[in-house]
């Protein structure tokens, strides 16, 4: 008997189970009657009218909530009088209980057999294969499947729990996009899952993934730079990549380098090449029309983006009703609030509102946040939410948690999307000094308790061996920002105690752009002098390299012209360091470059860059060069009257060489780009260099992989739910109603 969980199915995913569990069976074909009020009957066989045979599916957890129902059953079937009735239950069933069944329909059970209980459809389950992959639900949940995805090898993330993977599975419902993305990694390897904030796209990767994770593929999660990904790459074995918000909400802001850019398009033409490799990627829609407009890494001709994006939020009518009824029907709702739901029809009104948003939804069906709710006005306040979405959080921020887990939130929200716990509790007690001590030694601890589930997860980070903290959903955090935004004392409250710089730049910007909070004309002025006042202090300003990072992030801000206080610490970090090719080369460069107009008097230009194009050994330095001869052409070409640059070429080619058996051709294509540019930029002579890469890269042989046998899921449950009407709708929120009766 397949162990599977029926429990995951609501009522009319379990009927169109049994239906094709029934025809594939019994080798019949059955017609299925509209979901809700069916007058007795679910599924009907008639070959004519004197063969009428009538099947009744019906989900129940046990025996004894089954047989109430069966018994308001009986006068429906005898006034329907068939010939044979068959009744199909997820309740299990012992002998004694289809007794009492064939007894309860006389003449209309011939004989038990007809009597199918949760147990014996497990059993056929596993003999009908072709069905367990239609519902995808009952293979995802099964135990086999489940062990396979908590047992993985997992990277860089919380580990997969059995009840987390199965709430998930509940209430989630197959729609367009999921039968796009499947074909897309099946052809491709490949995807981009596109969308507004909380239309499912982390939802989709997820439930993408586990059906990998099950057939035997490890997960890895990518959190902050391709890296992470290349580090663990490993040729022979089946692996699948997950990005989420690739583009993330710096991305805009950020400077990224030719060779940055470089080492993503590489990586995704690796797994594009590999048949053994699935990449996911996530990002919000409005970061990728602003990406795709500005940015050179989506604009790439080798690489056609637009080819792997797909949109997540196309739902039709039905399946935004079905999405709805998942949620309500699998959560701790109280009965009399469904009950003014469905009998008012307010579901009518969500499920066509143009604000319409699965993340509200699964919000406005969490028990905690619907508590301090009457049910007189559920159905106005879910509306009410619709209409402004950041109310949701804003009430249960101000009115349901302790003031000490409100400033954690805080906190939370300028140190990064990923955050040490450690790190978390450091900030805190700095902050709580800053307050006289106004908390006790146990409100840290008491307050990641009340926010953990709710406002947080925790987990374990398998890596590093360290616990992280992270918003539940992304909705928590664009709360957080836009609430404070409008609130200056918070802003600056958040200024005098956080113990990280980078993050706290990065949550502000100097003007108008999503997902960032605006600094105030009034607080400029302030802000900058708390920034200069602990520039020193900050945990990631210890030494000059991290300096000129975050001087570099300072300059997106605030213009540094403008202050000069700014002007002082720029100029006091670039004349400490008296050998820029040993440290941060790529930071150093852009802000003597944009900032010629303060340091040009203060440190002697040409010796620094001389120092840095002479003491140049490593592929990496090809791009500080072409970033000299494009800045400083001047002092470029007198620098060249002193060095030879051929020679210094020489070296790094040497060095690059050396390492061409640990390249893929991904990376070593990238290796030709810049040699081509290096060329035509500097104009140095590099054809040597690019026929021998193009001999050795056409050497390199193709991976030899072992057949493998993935497992895809149809696109059945979409064609099921398609040109369903608003009276197939009203039927099915009927059922509802018929759960708490």
């Amino acid at each position: 008997m397949g162990n599977y969980d029926l429990s995951v199915l609501s009522p009319d995913e379990f009927e169109i189970m049994c239906k094709d569990l029934l025809e594939v069976e019994r080798n019949i074909k059955l017609e299925n009657f509209k979901t809700g009020k069916d007058g007795g009957i679910d599924l009907r066989y008639s070959k004519n009218k004197k063969e009428n045979i009538i099947i009744q599916c019906k989900r129940y957890n046990n025996f004894q909530s089954l047989k109430v129902n069966l018994q308001k059953e009986v006068s429906k079937v005898r006034k329907l009088n068939p010939k044979k009735y068959i009744i199909m239950t997820s309740a299990g069933l012992s002998p004694g209980n289809k007794e009492y069944i064939q007894d309860l329909f006389q003449g209309y059970i011939i004989k038990t057999s007809d009597i199918i209980g949760g147990d014996e459809i497990k059993s056929l389950l596993g003999n009908h294969k072709q069905v367990e992959r239609k519902h995808y639900k009952l293979w995802l949940s099964s135990t086999n499947t489940l062990q396979s995805i908590v047992n993985n090898n997992i990277l860089n993330r919380s580990e997969f729990t059995e009840q987390q993977i199965k709430n998930k599975i509940r209430v989630y419902v197959q729609n367009e996009s999921f039968s796009k993305a499947q074909q897309m990694l099946k052809e491709e390897g490949f995807l981009i899952l596109s969308g507004s904030p909380g239309v499912g796209k982390t939802t989709l990767a997820e439930i993408l993934s586990y059906s990998y994770i099950a057939s035997g593929y490890n997960f890895i999660e990518i959190s902050e730079d391709i890296d992470e990904g290349e580090k663990v790459f490993i040729e022979s074995e089946k692996q699948i990549f997950y990005y989420d918000d690739f583009l993330g909400r710096n991305f805009l802001e950020r400077n990224l380098s030719k060779n940055e850019d470089r080492r993503l398009l590489n990586f995704i033409n690796k797994v594009v090449l590999s048949p053994n490799k699935i990449f996911i990627m996530t990002t919000r829609e409005y970061i990728l029309r602003q990406a795709q407009l500005k940015h050179d890494l989506l604009k790439d001709k080798r690489f056609d983006f637009n080819k792997y994006i797909i949109n997540v939020e196309n739902y039709n009518k039905f399946i935004r009703a079905k999405i709805l009824y998942n949620h309500v029907y699998f959560s701790e709702v109280p009965p009399s609030y469904v009950r003014i739901l469905v009998e008012g029809k307010a579901y009518q009104k969500i499920i066509q509102h143009k604000n319409y948003n699965p993340r509200i939804i699964n919000l406005m069906t969490n028990k905690m946040i619907i508590e301090d709710i009457s049910e007189e006005n559920y159905p106005k306040e879910f509306i009410n939410k619709l209409d402004y979405p950041n109310e949701i959080w804003e009430h249960v921020f101000e009115n349901q948690i302790e003031e000490a887990s409100q400033n954690i939130l805080l906190l939370l929200m300028v140190m990064g999307t990923k955050v040490d716990l450690l790190q978390l509790e450091n900030n805190f007690n700095n902050f709580n000094i800053l307050l006289n001590n106004k908390f006790n030694n146990r409100a840290f601890k008491n307050g990641i308790r009340e926010l953990e589930k709710t406002f947080i997860r925790i987990y374990k980070e398998s890596i590093t061996n360290t616990y992280i903290v992270t918003f539940q959903n992304p909705s928590i955090q664009d709360f957080l920002l836009k609430y404070s935004s409008k609130d200056n004392s918070i802003i600056e409250m958040i200024w005098n105690t956080t113990l990280y710089l980078e993050p706290l730049l990065k949550t502000f910007s100097g003007y108008e752009i999503q997902g960032k909070i605006k600094i105030p004309a009034i607080l400029k002025t302030r802000l900058v002098k708390i920034l200069v006042r602990r520039f020193d202090e900050y945990e990631d300003c210890g030494n000059n390299n991290l300096k000129l990072s975050q001087l570099r992030i300072i300059s997106d801000v605030f213009n540094i012209n403008e202050y000069e206080e700014l002007k002082t610490i720029l100029t006091t970090v670039i004349k400490e360091i008296t050998s820029p090719y040993l440290g941060n080369v790529t930071d150093y460069l852009f802000l003597i470059n944009k900032f010629k107009n303060i340091l040009f008097t203060e440190i002697d230009y040409k010796e620094c860059l001389f120092s840095i194009i002479d003491n140049s050994q490593l592929f990496s330095d090809l791009e500080h060069i072409i970033f000299i001869k494009n800045n400083f052409s001047e002092i470029y070409n007198e620098i060249l009257n002193e060095i030879n640059l051929g020679k210094i070429i020489d070296l790094i080619w040497e060095d690059t060489e050396s390492d061409f058996e640990n390249c893929d051709v991904g990376e070593l294509e990238s290796v030709l780009n810049t040699f081509e540019e290096v060329g035509s930029t500097l104009d140095i002579d590099t054809s040597d260099y690019i026929s021998r890469l193009e001999a050795f890269i056409s050497e390199v042989p193709e991976p030899d992989y072992e057949d493998m046998e993935e497992y895809y899921m149809d696109d059945y449950r979409e064609r099921f739910y398609e040109g369903r009407e608003d009276e197939e709708i009203e039927a099915l929120f009927d059922t509802l109603l018929e759960k708490i009766d």
